[in-house]
């Protein structure tokens, strides 16, 4: 199994914001993960040999295709992540140069 992670946080600095102000266009930092769920052992969910994997993002254009469809389920979650929140990840990550996400892959 493979999931994708995105977290964001505001970038405004806790001590003398106005001196140093936010250089990225969404006010925040943003981080993508993408972690590899595996068992070894066996395949069933009784067996406790579940382990995960950090492993570099593939499938870029999947995983930005998978956000686009996720934005009218967001409100699935019970208020944990809303719309605008999937929304703005999306647009982030169709805004990454793919040339760059490539580039960052190979190394």
């Amino acid at each position: 199994f493979t999931f994708l992670g995105v977290a964001s946080q505001g970038d405004r600095a806790p001590a003398w914001p106005q001196q140093f102000s936010s250089a990225s266009p969404m006010n925040s930092v943003v981080a993508v993960a993408q972690a590899e769920l595996f068992n070894n052992t066996s395949w069933d969910l009784w067996t406790q040999d579940w382990q995960t994997q950090l492993v570099p993002v593939t499938q870029w254009d999947d995983w930005v295709r998978r956000l686009e469809l996720g934005v009218a389920q967001a409100g699935l979650t019970d208020g944990q992540v809303s719309e605008q929140d999937v929304s703005d990840m999306h647009d982030y990550m169709m805004r990454m140069n793919r040339e760059f996400v490539e580039l960052y892959k190979a190394n």
